[in-house]
């Protein structure tokens, strides 16, 4: 086993929107591997499905376009779980809604959920930077290897 991949087994990692699709199957997938996984998700009761079977999840429930709620939910990870290595920041709404029709405030929130990164992401997850050449890099290199092999 790579040092990555030692190193994976002993973290912790987050996984937002974890209720339902892809963000469950990334949860448990990880759970699986013995990651220990805090599932972020809007409403408990999907998150807690999630996690049935899988003592490696702890279900989260918050609202990523919140800034508030993800300090708060950070804290919880970094108290029950320890720090974070790896993000999967998988959260997105689908309004099925005319956009001519749709209210500014409806389609910002849409923005703050699927495209906005609230600052608490950046803070307490801060693997990736830019480079001279404008390029976005892994700032971790044992976790690029994981990722990218």
């Amino acid at each position: 086993m790579t040092d990555a991949n030692e190193r994976l087994l002993k973290s912790v990692a987050i996984v937002t929107g974890a209720g339902s699709g892809l963000g469950r199957a990334l949860a448990r997938g990880l759970a699986a591997r013995e990651v220990r996984v805090a599932a972020f998700g809007r409403r408990l009761e999907p998150l807690q499905e999630t996690a049935a079977g899988h003592a490696g999840i702890l279900p989260i429930a918050c609202d990523v376009s919140d800034p508030l709620a993800l300090t708060e939910a950070f804290a919880q990870v970094r108290a029950e779980l320890g720090p974070v290595l790896l993000l999967i920041n998988n959260a997105a709404v689908y309004p099925r809604r005319d956009v001519f029709e749709d209210s500014q405030a409806s389609f910002m929130a849409t923005v703050a959920t699927n495209l906005g990164e609230p600052p608490p992401l950046n803070w307490s997850v801060p693997i990736v930077r830019k480079t001279e050449n404008r390029r976005w890099e892994l700032r971790d290199r044992s976790l690029k290897r994981l990722l990218l092999s």
